[in-house]
């Protein structure tokens, strides 16, 4: 599926683009991005080139489902959003799931990078309207189509 255009979170300024490709887990204290090996510069991809997924770890973002699955995903790692960023891109769906069970892919470009909690704690909002009746289930897919039309949107 060439041109899908995918939702994923990352560490602000944690984005590589078409370069991207996503770890296993996170990096503990521990993890060092490049150390001397043999006195030389080695990355921590080339020190572990098994730590990391085939692609780029996402989901699509059509008709803002991939907020819902990125916000479940997120909240069942007990992962906060406040310090994260949201990168939405245009790419190719492969062919397998990443390792926990999420979309992979390949990045084309990038279309833009925002503030993670300004977006997650809306859909986390309409999740519980949902939950508590408070909104339709035909208002809640609307509230979040028109949010991941505004994500699409390309920044000028």
């Amino acid at each position: 599926m060439e041109n899908t255009i995918f939702v994923r979170v990352d560490e602000v300024g944690g984005w590589h683009g078409t370069e991207h490709q996503s770890r296993f887990g996170e990096p503990d204290d521990e993890w060092v991005e490049y150390e001397v090996v043999d006195g030389e510069m080695v990355s921590f991809k080339e020190q572990t080139p098994s730590a990391y997924e085939n692609g780029i770890s996402c989901y699509r973002l059509e008709e803002g489902n991939g907020l819902v699955k990125l916000v479940e995903y997120l909240t069942s790692m007990y992962w906060g959003w406040e310090q994260k960023q949201l990168t939405i891109f245009r790419g190719e769906l492969l062919d397998h799931e990443g390792s926990d069970g999420e979309d992979l892919a390949t990045c084309t470009a990038t279309i833009k990078q925002v503030k993670a909690a300004d977006i997650l704690n809306q859909v986390e909002e309409l999740m519980d309207d949902l939950e508590f009746e408070d909104i339709t289930e035909e208002e809640y897919e609307s509230k979040l189509k028109a949010l991941a039309a505004q994500l699409i949107k390309e920044e000028n």
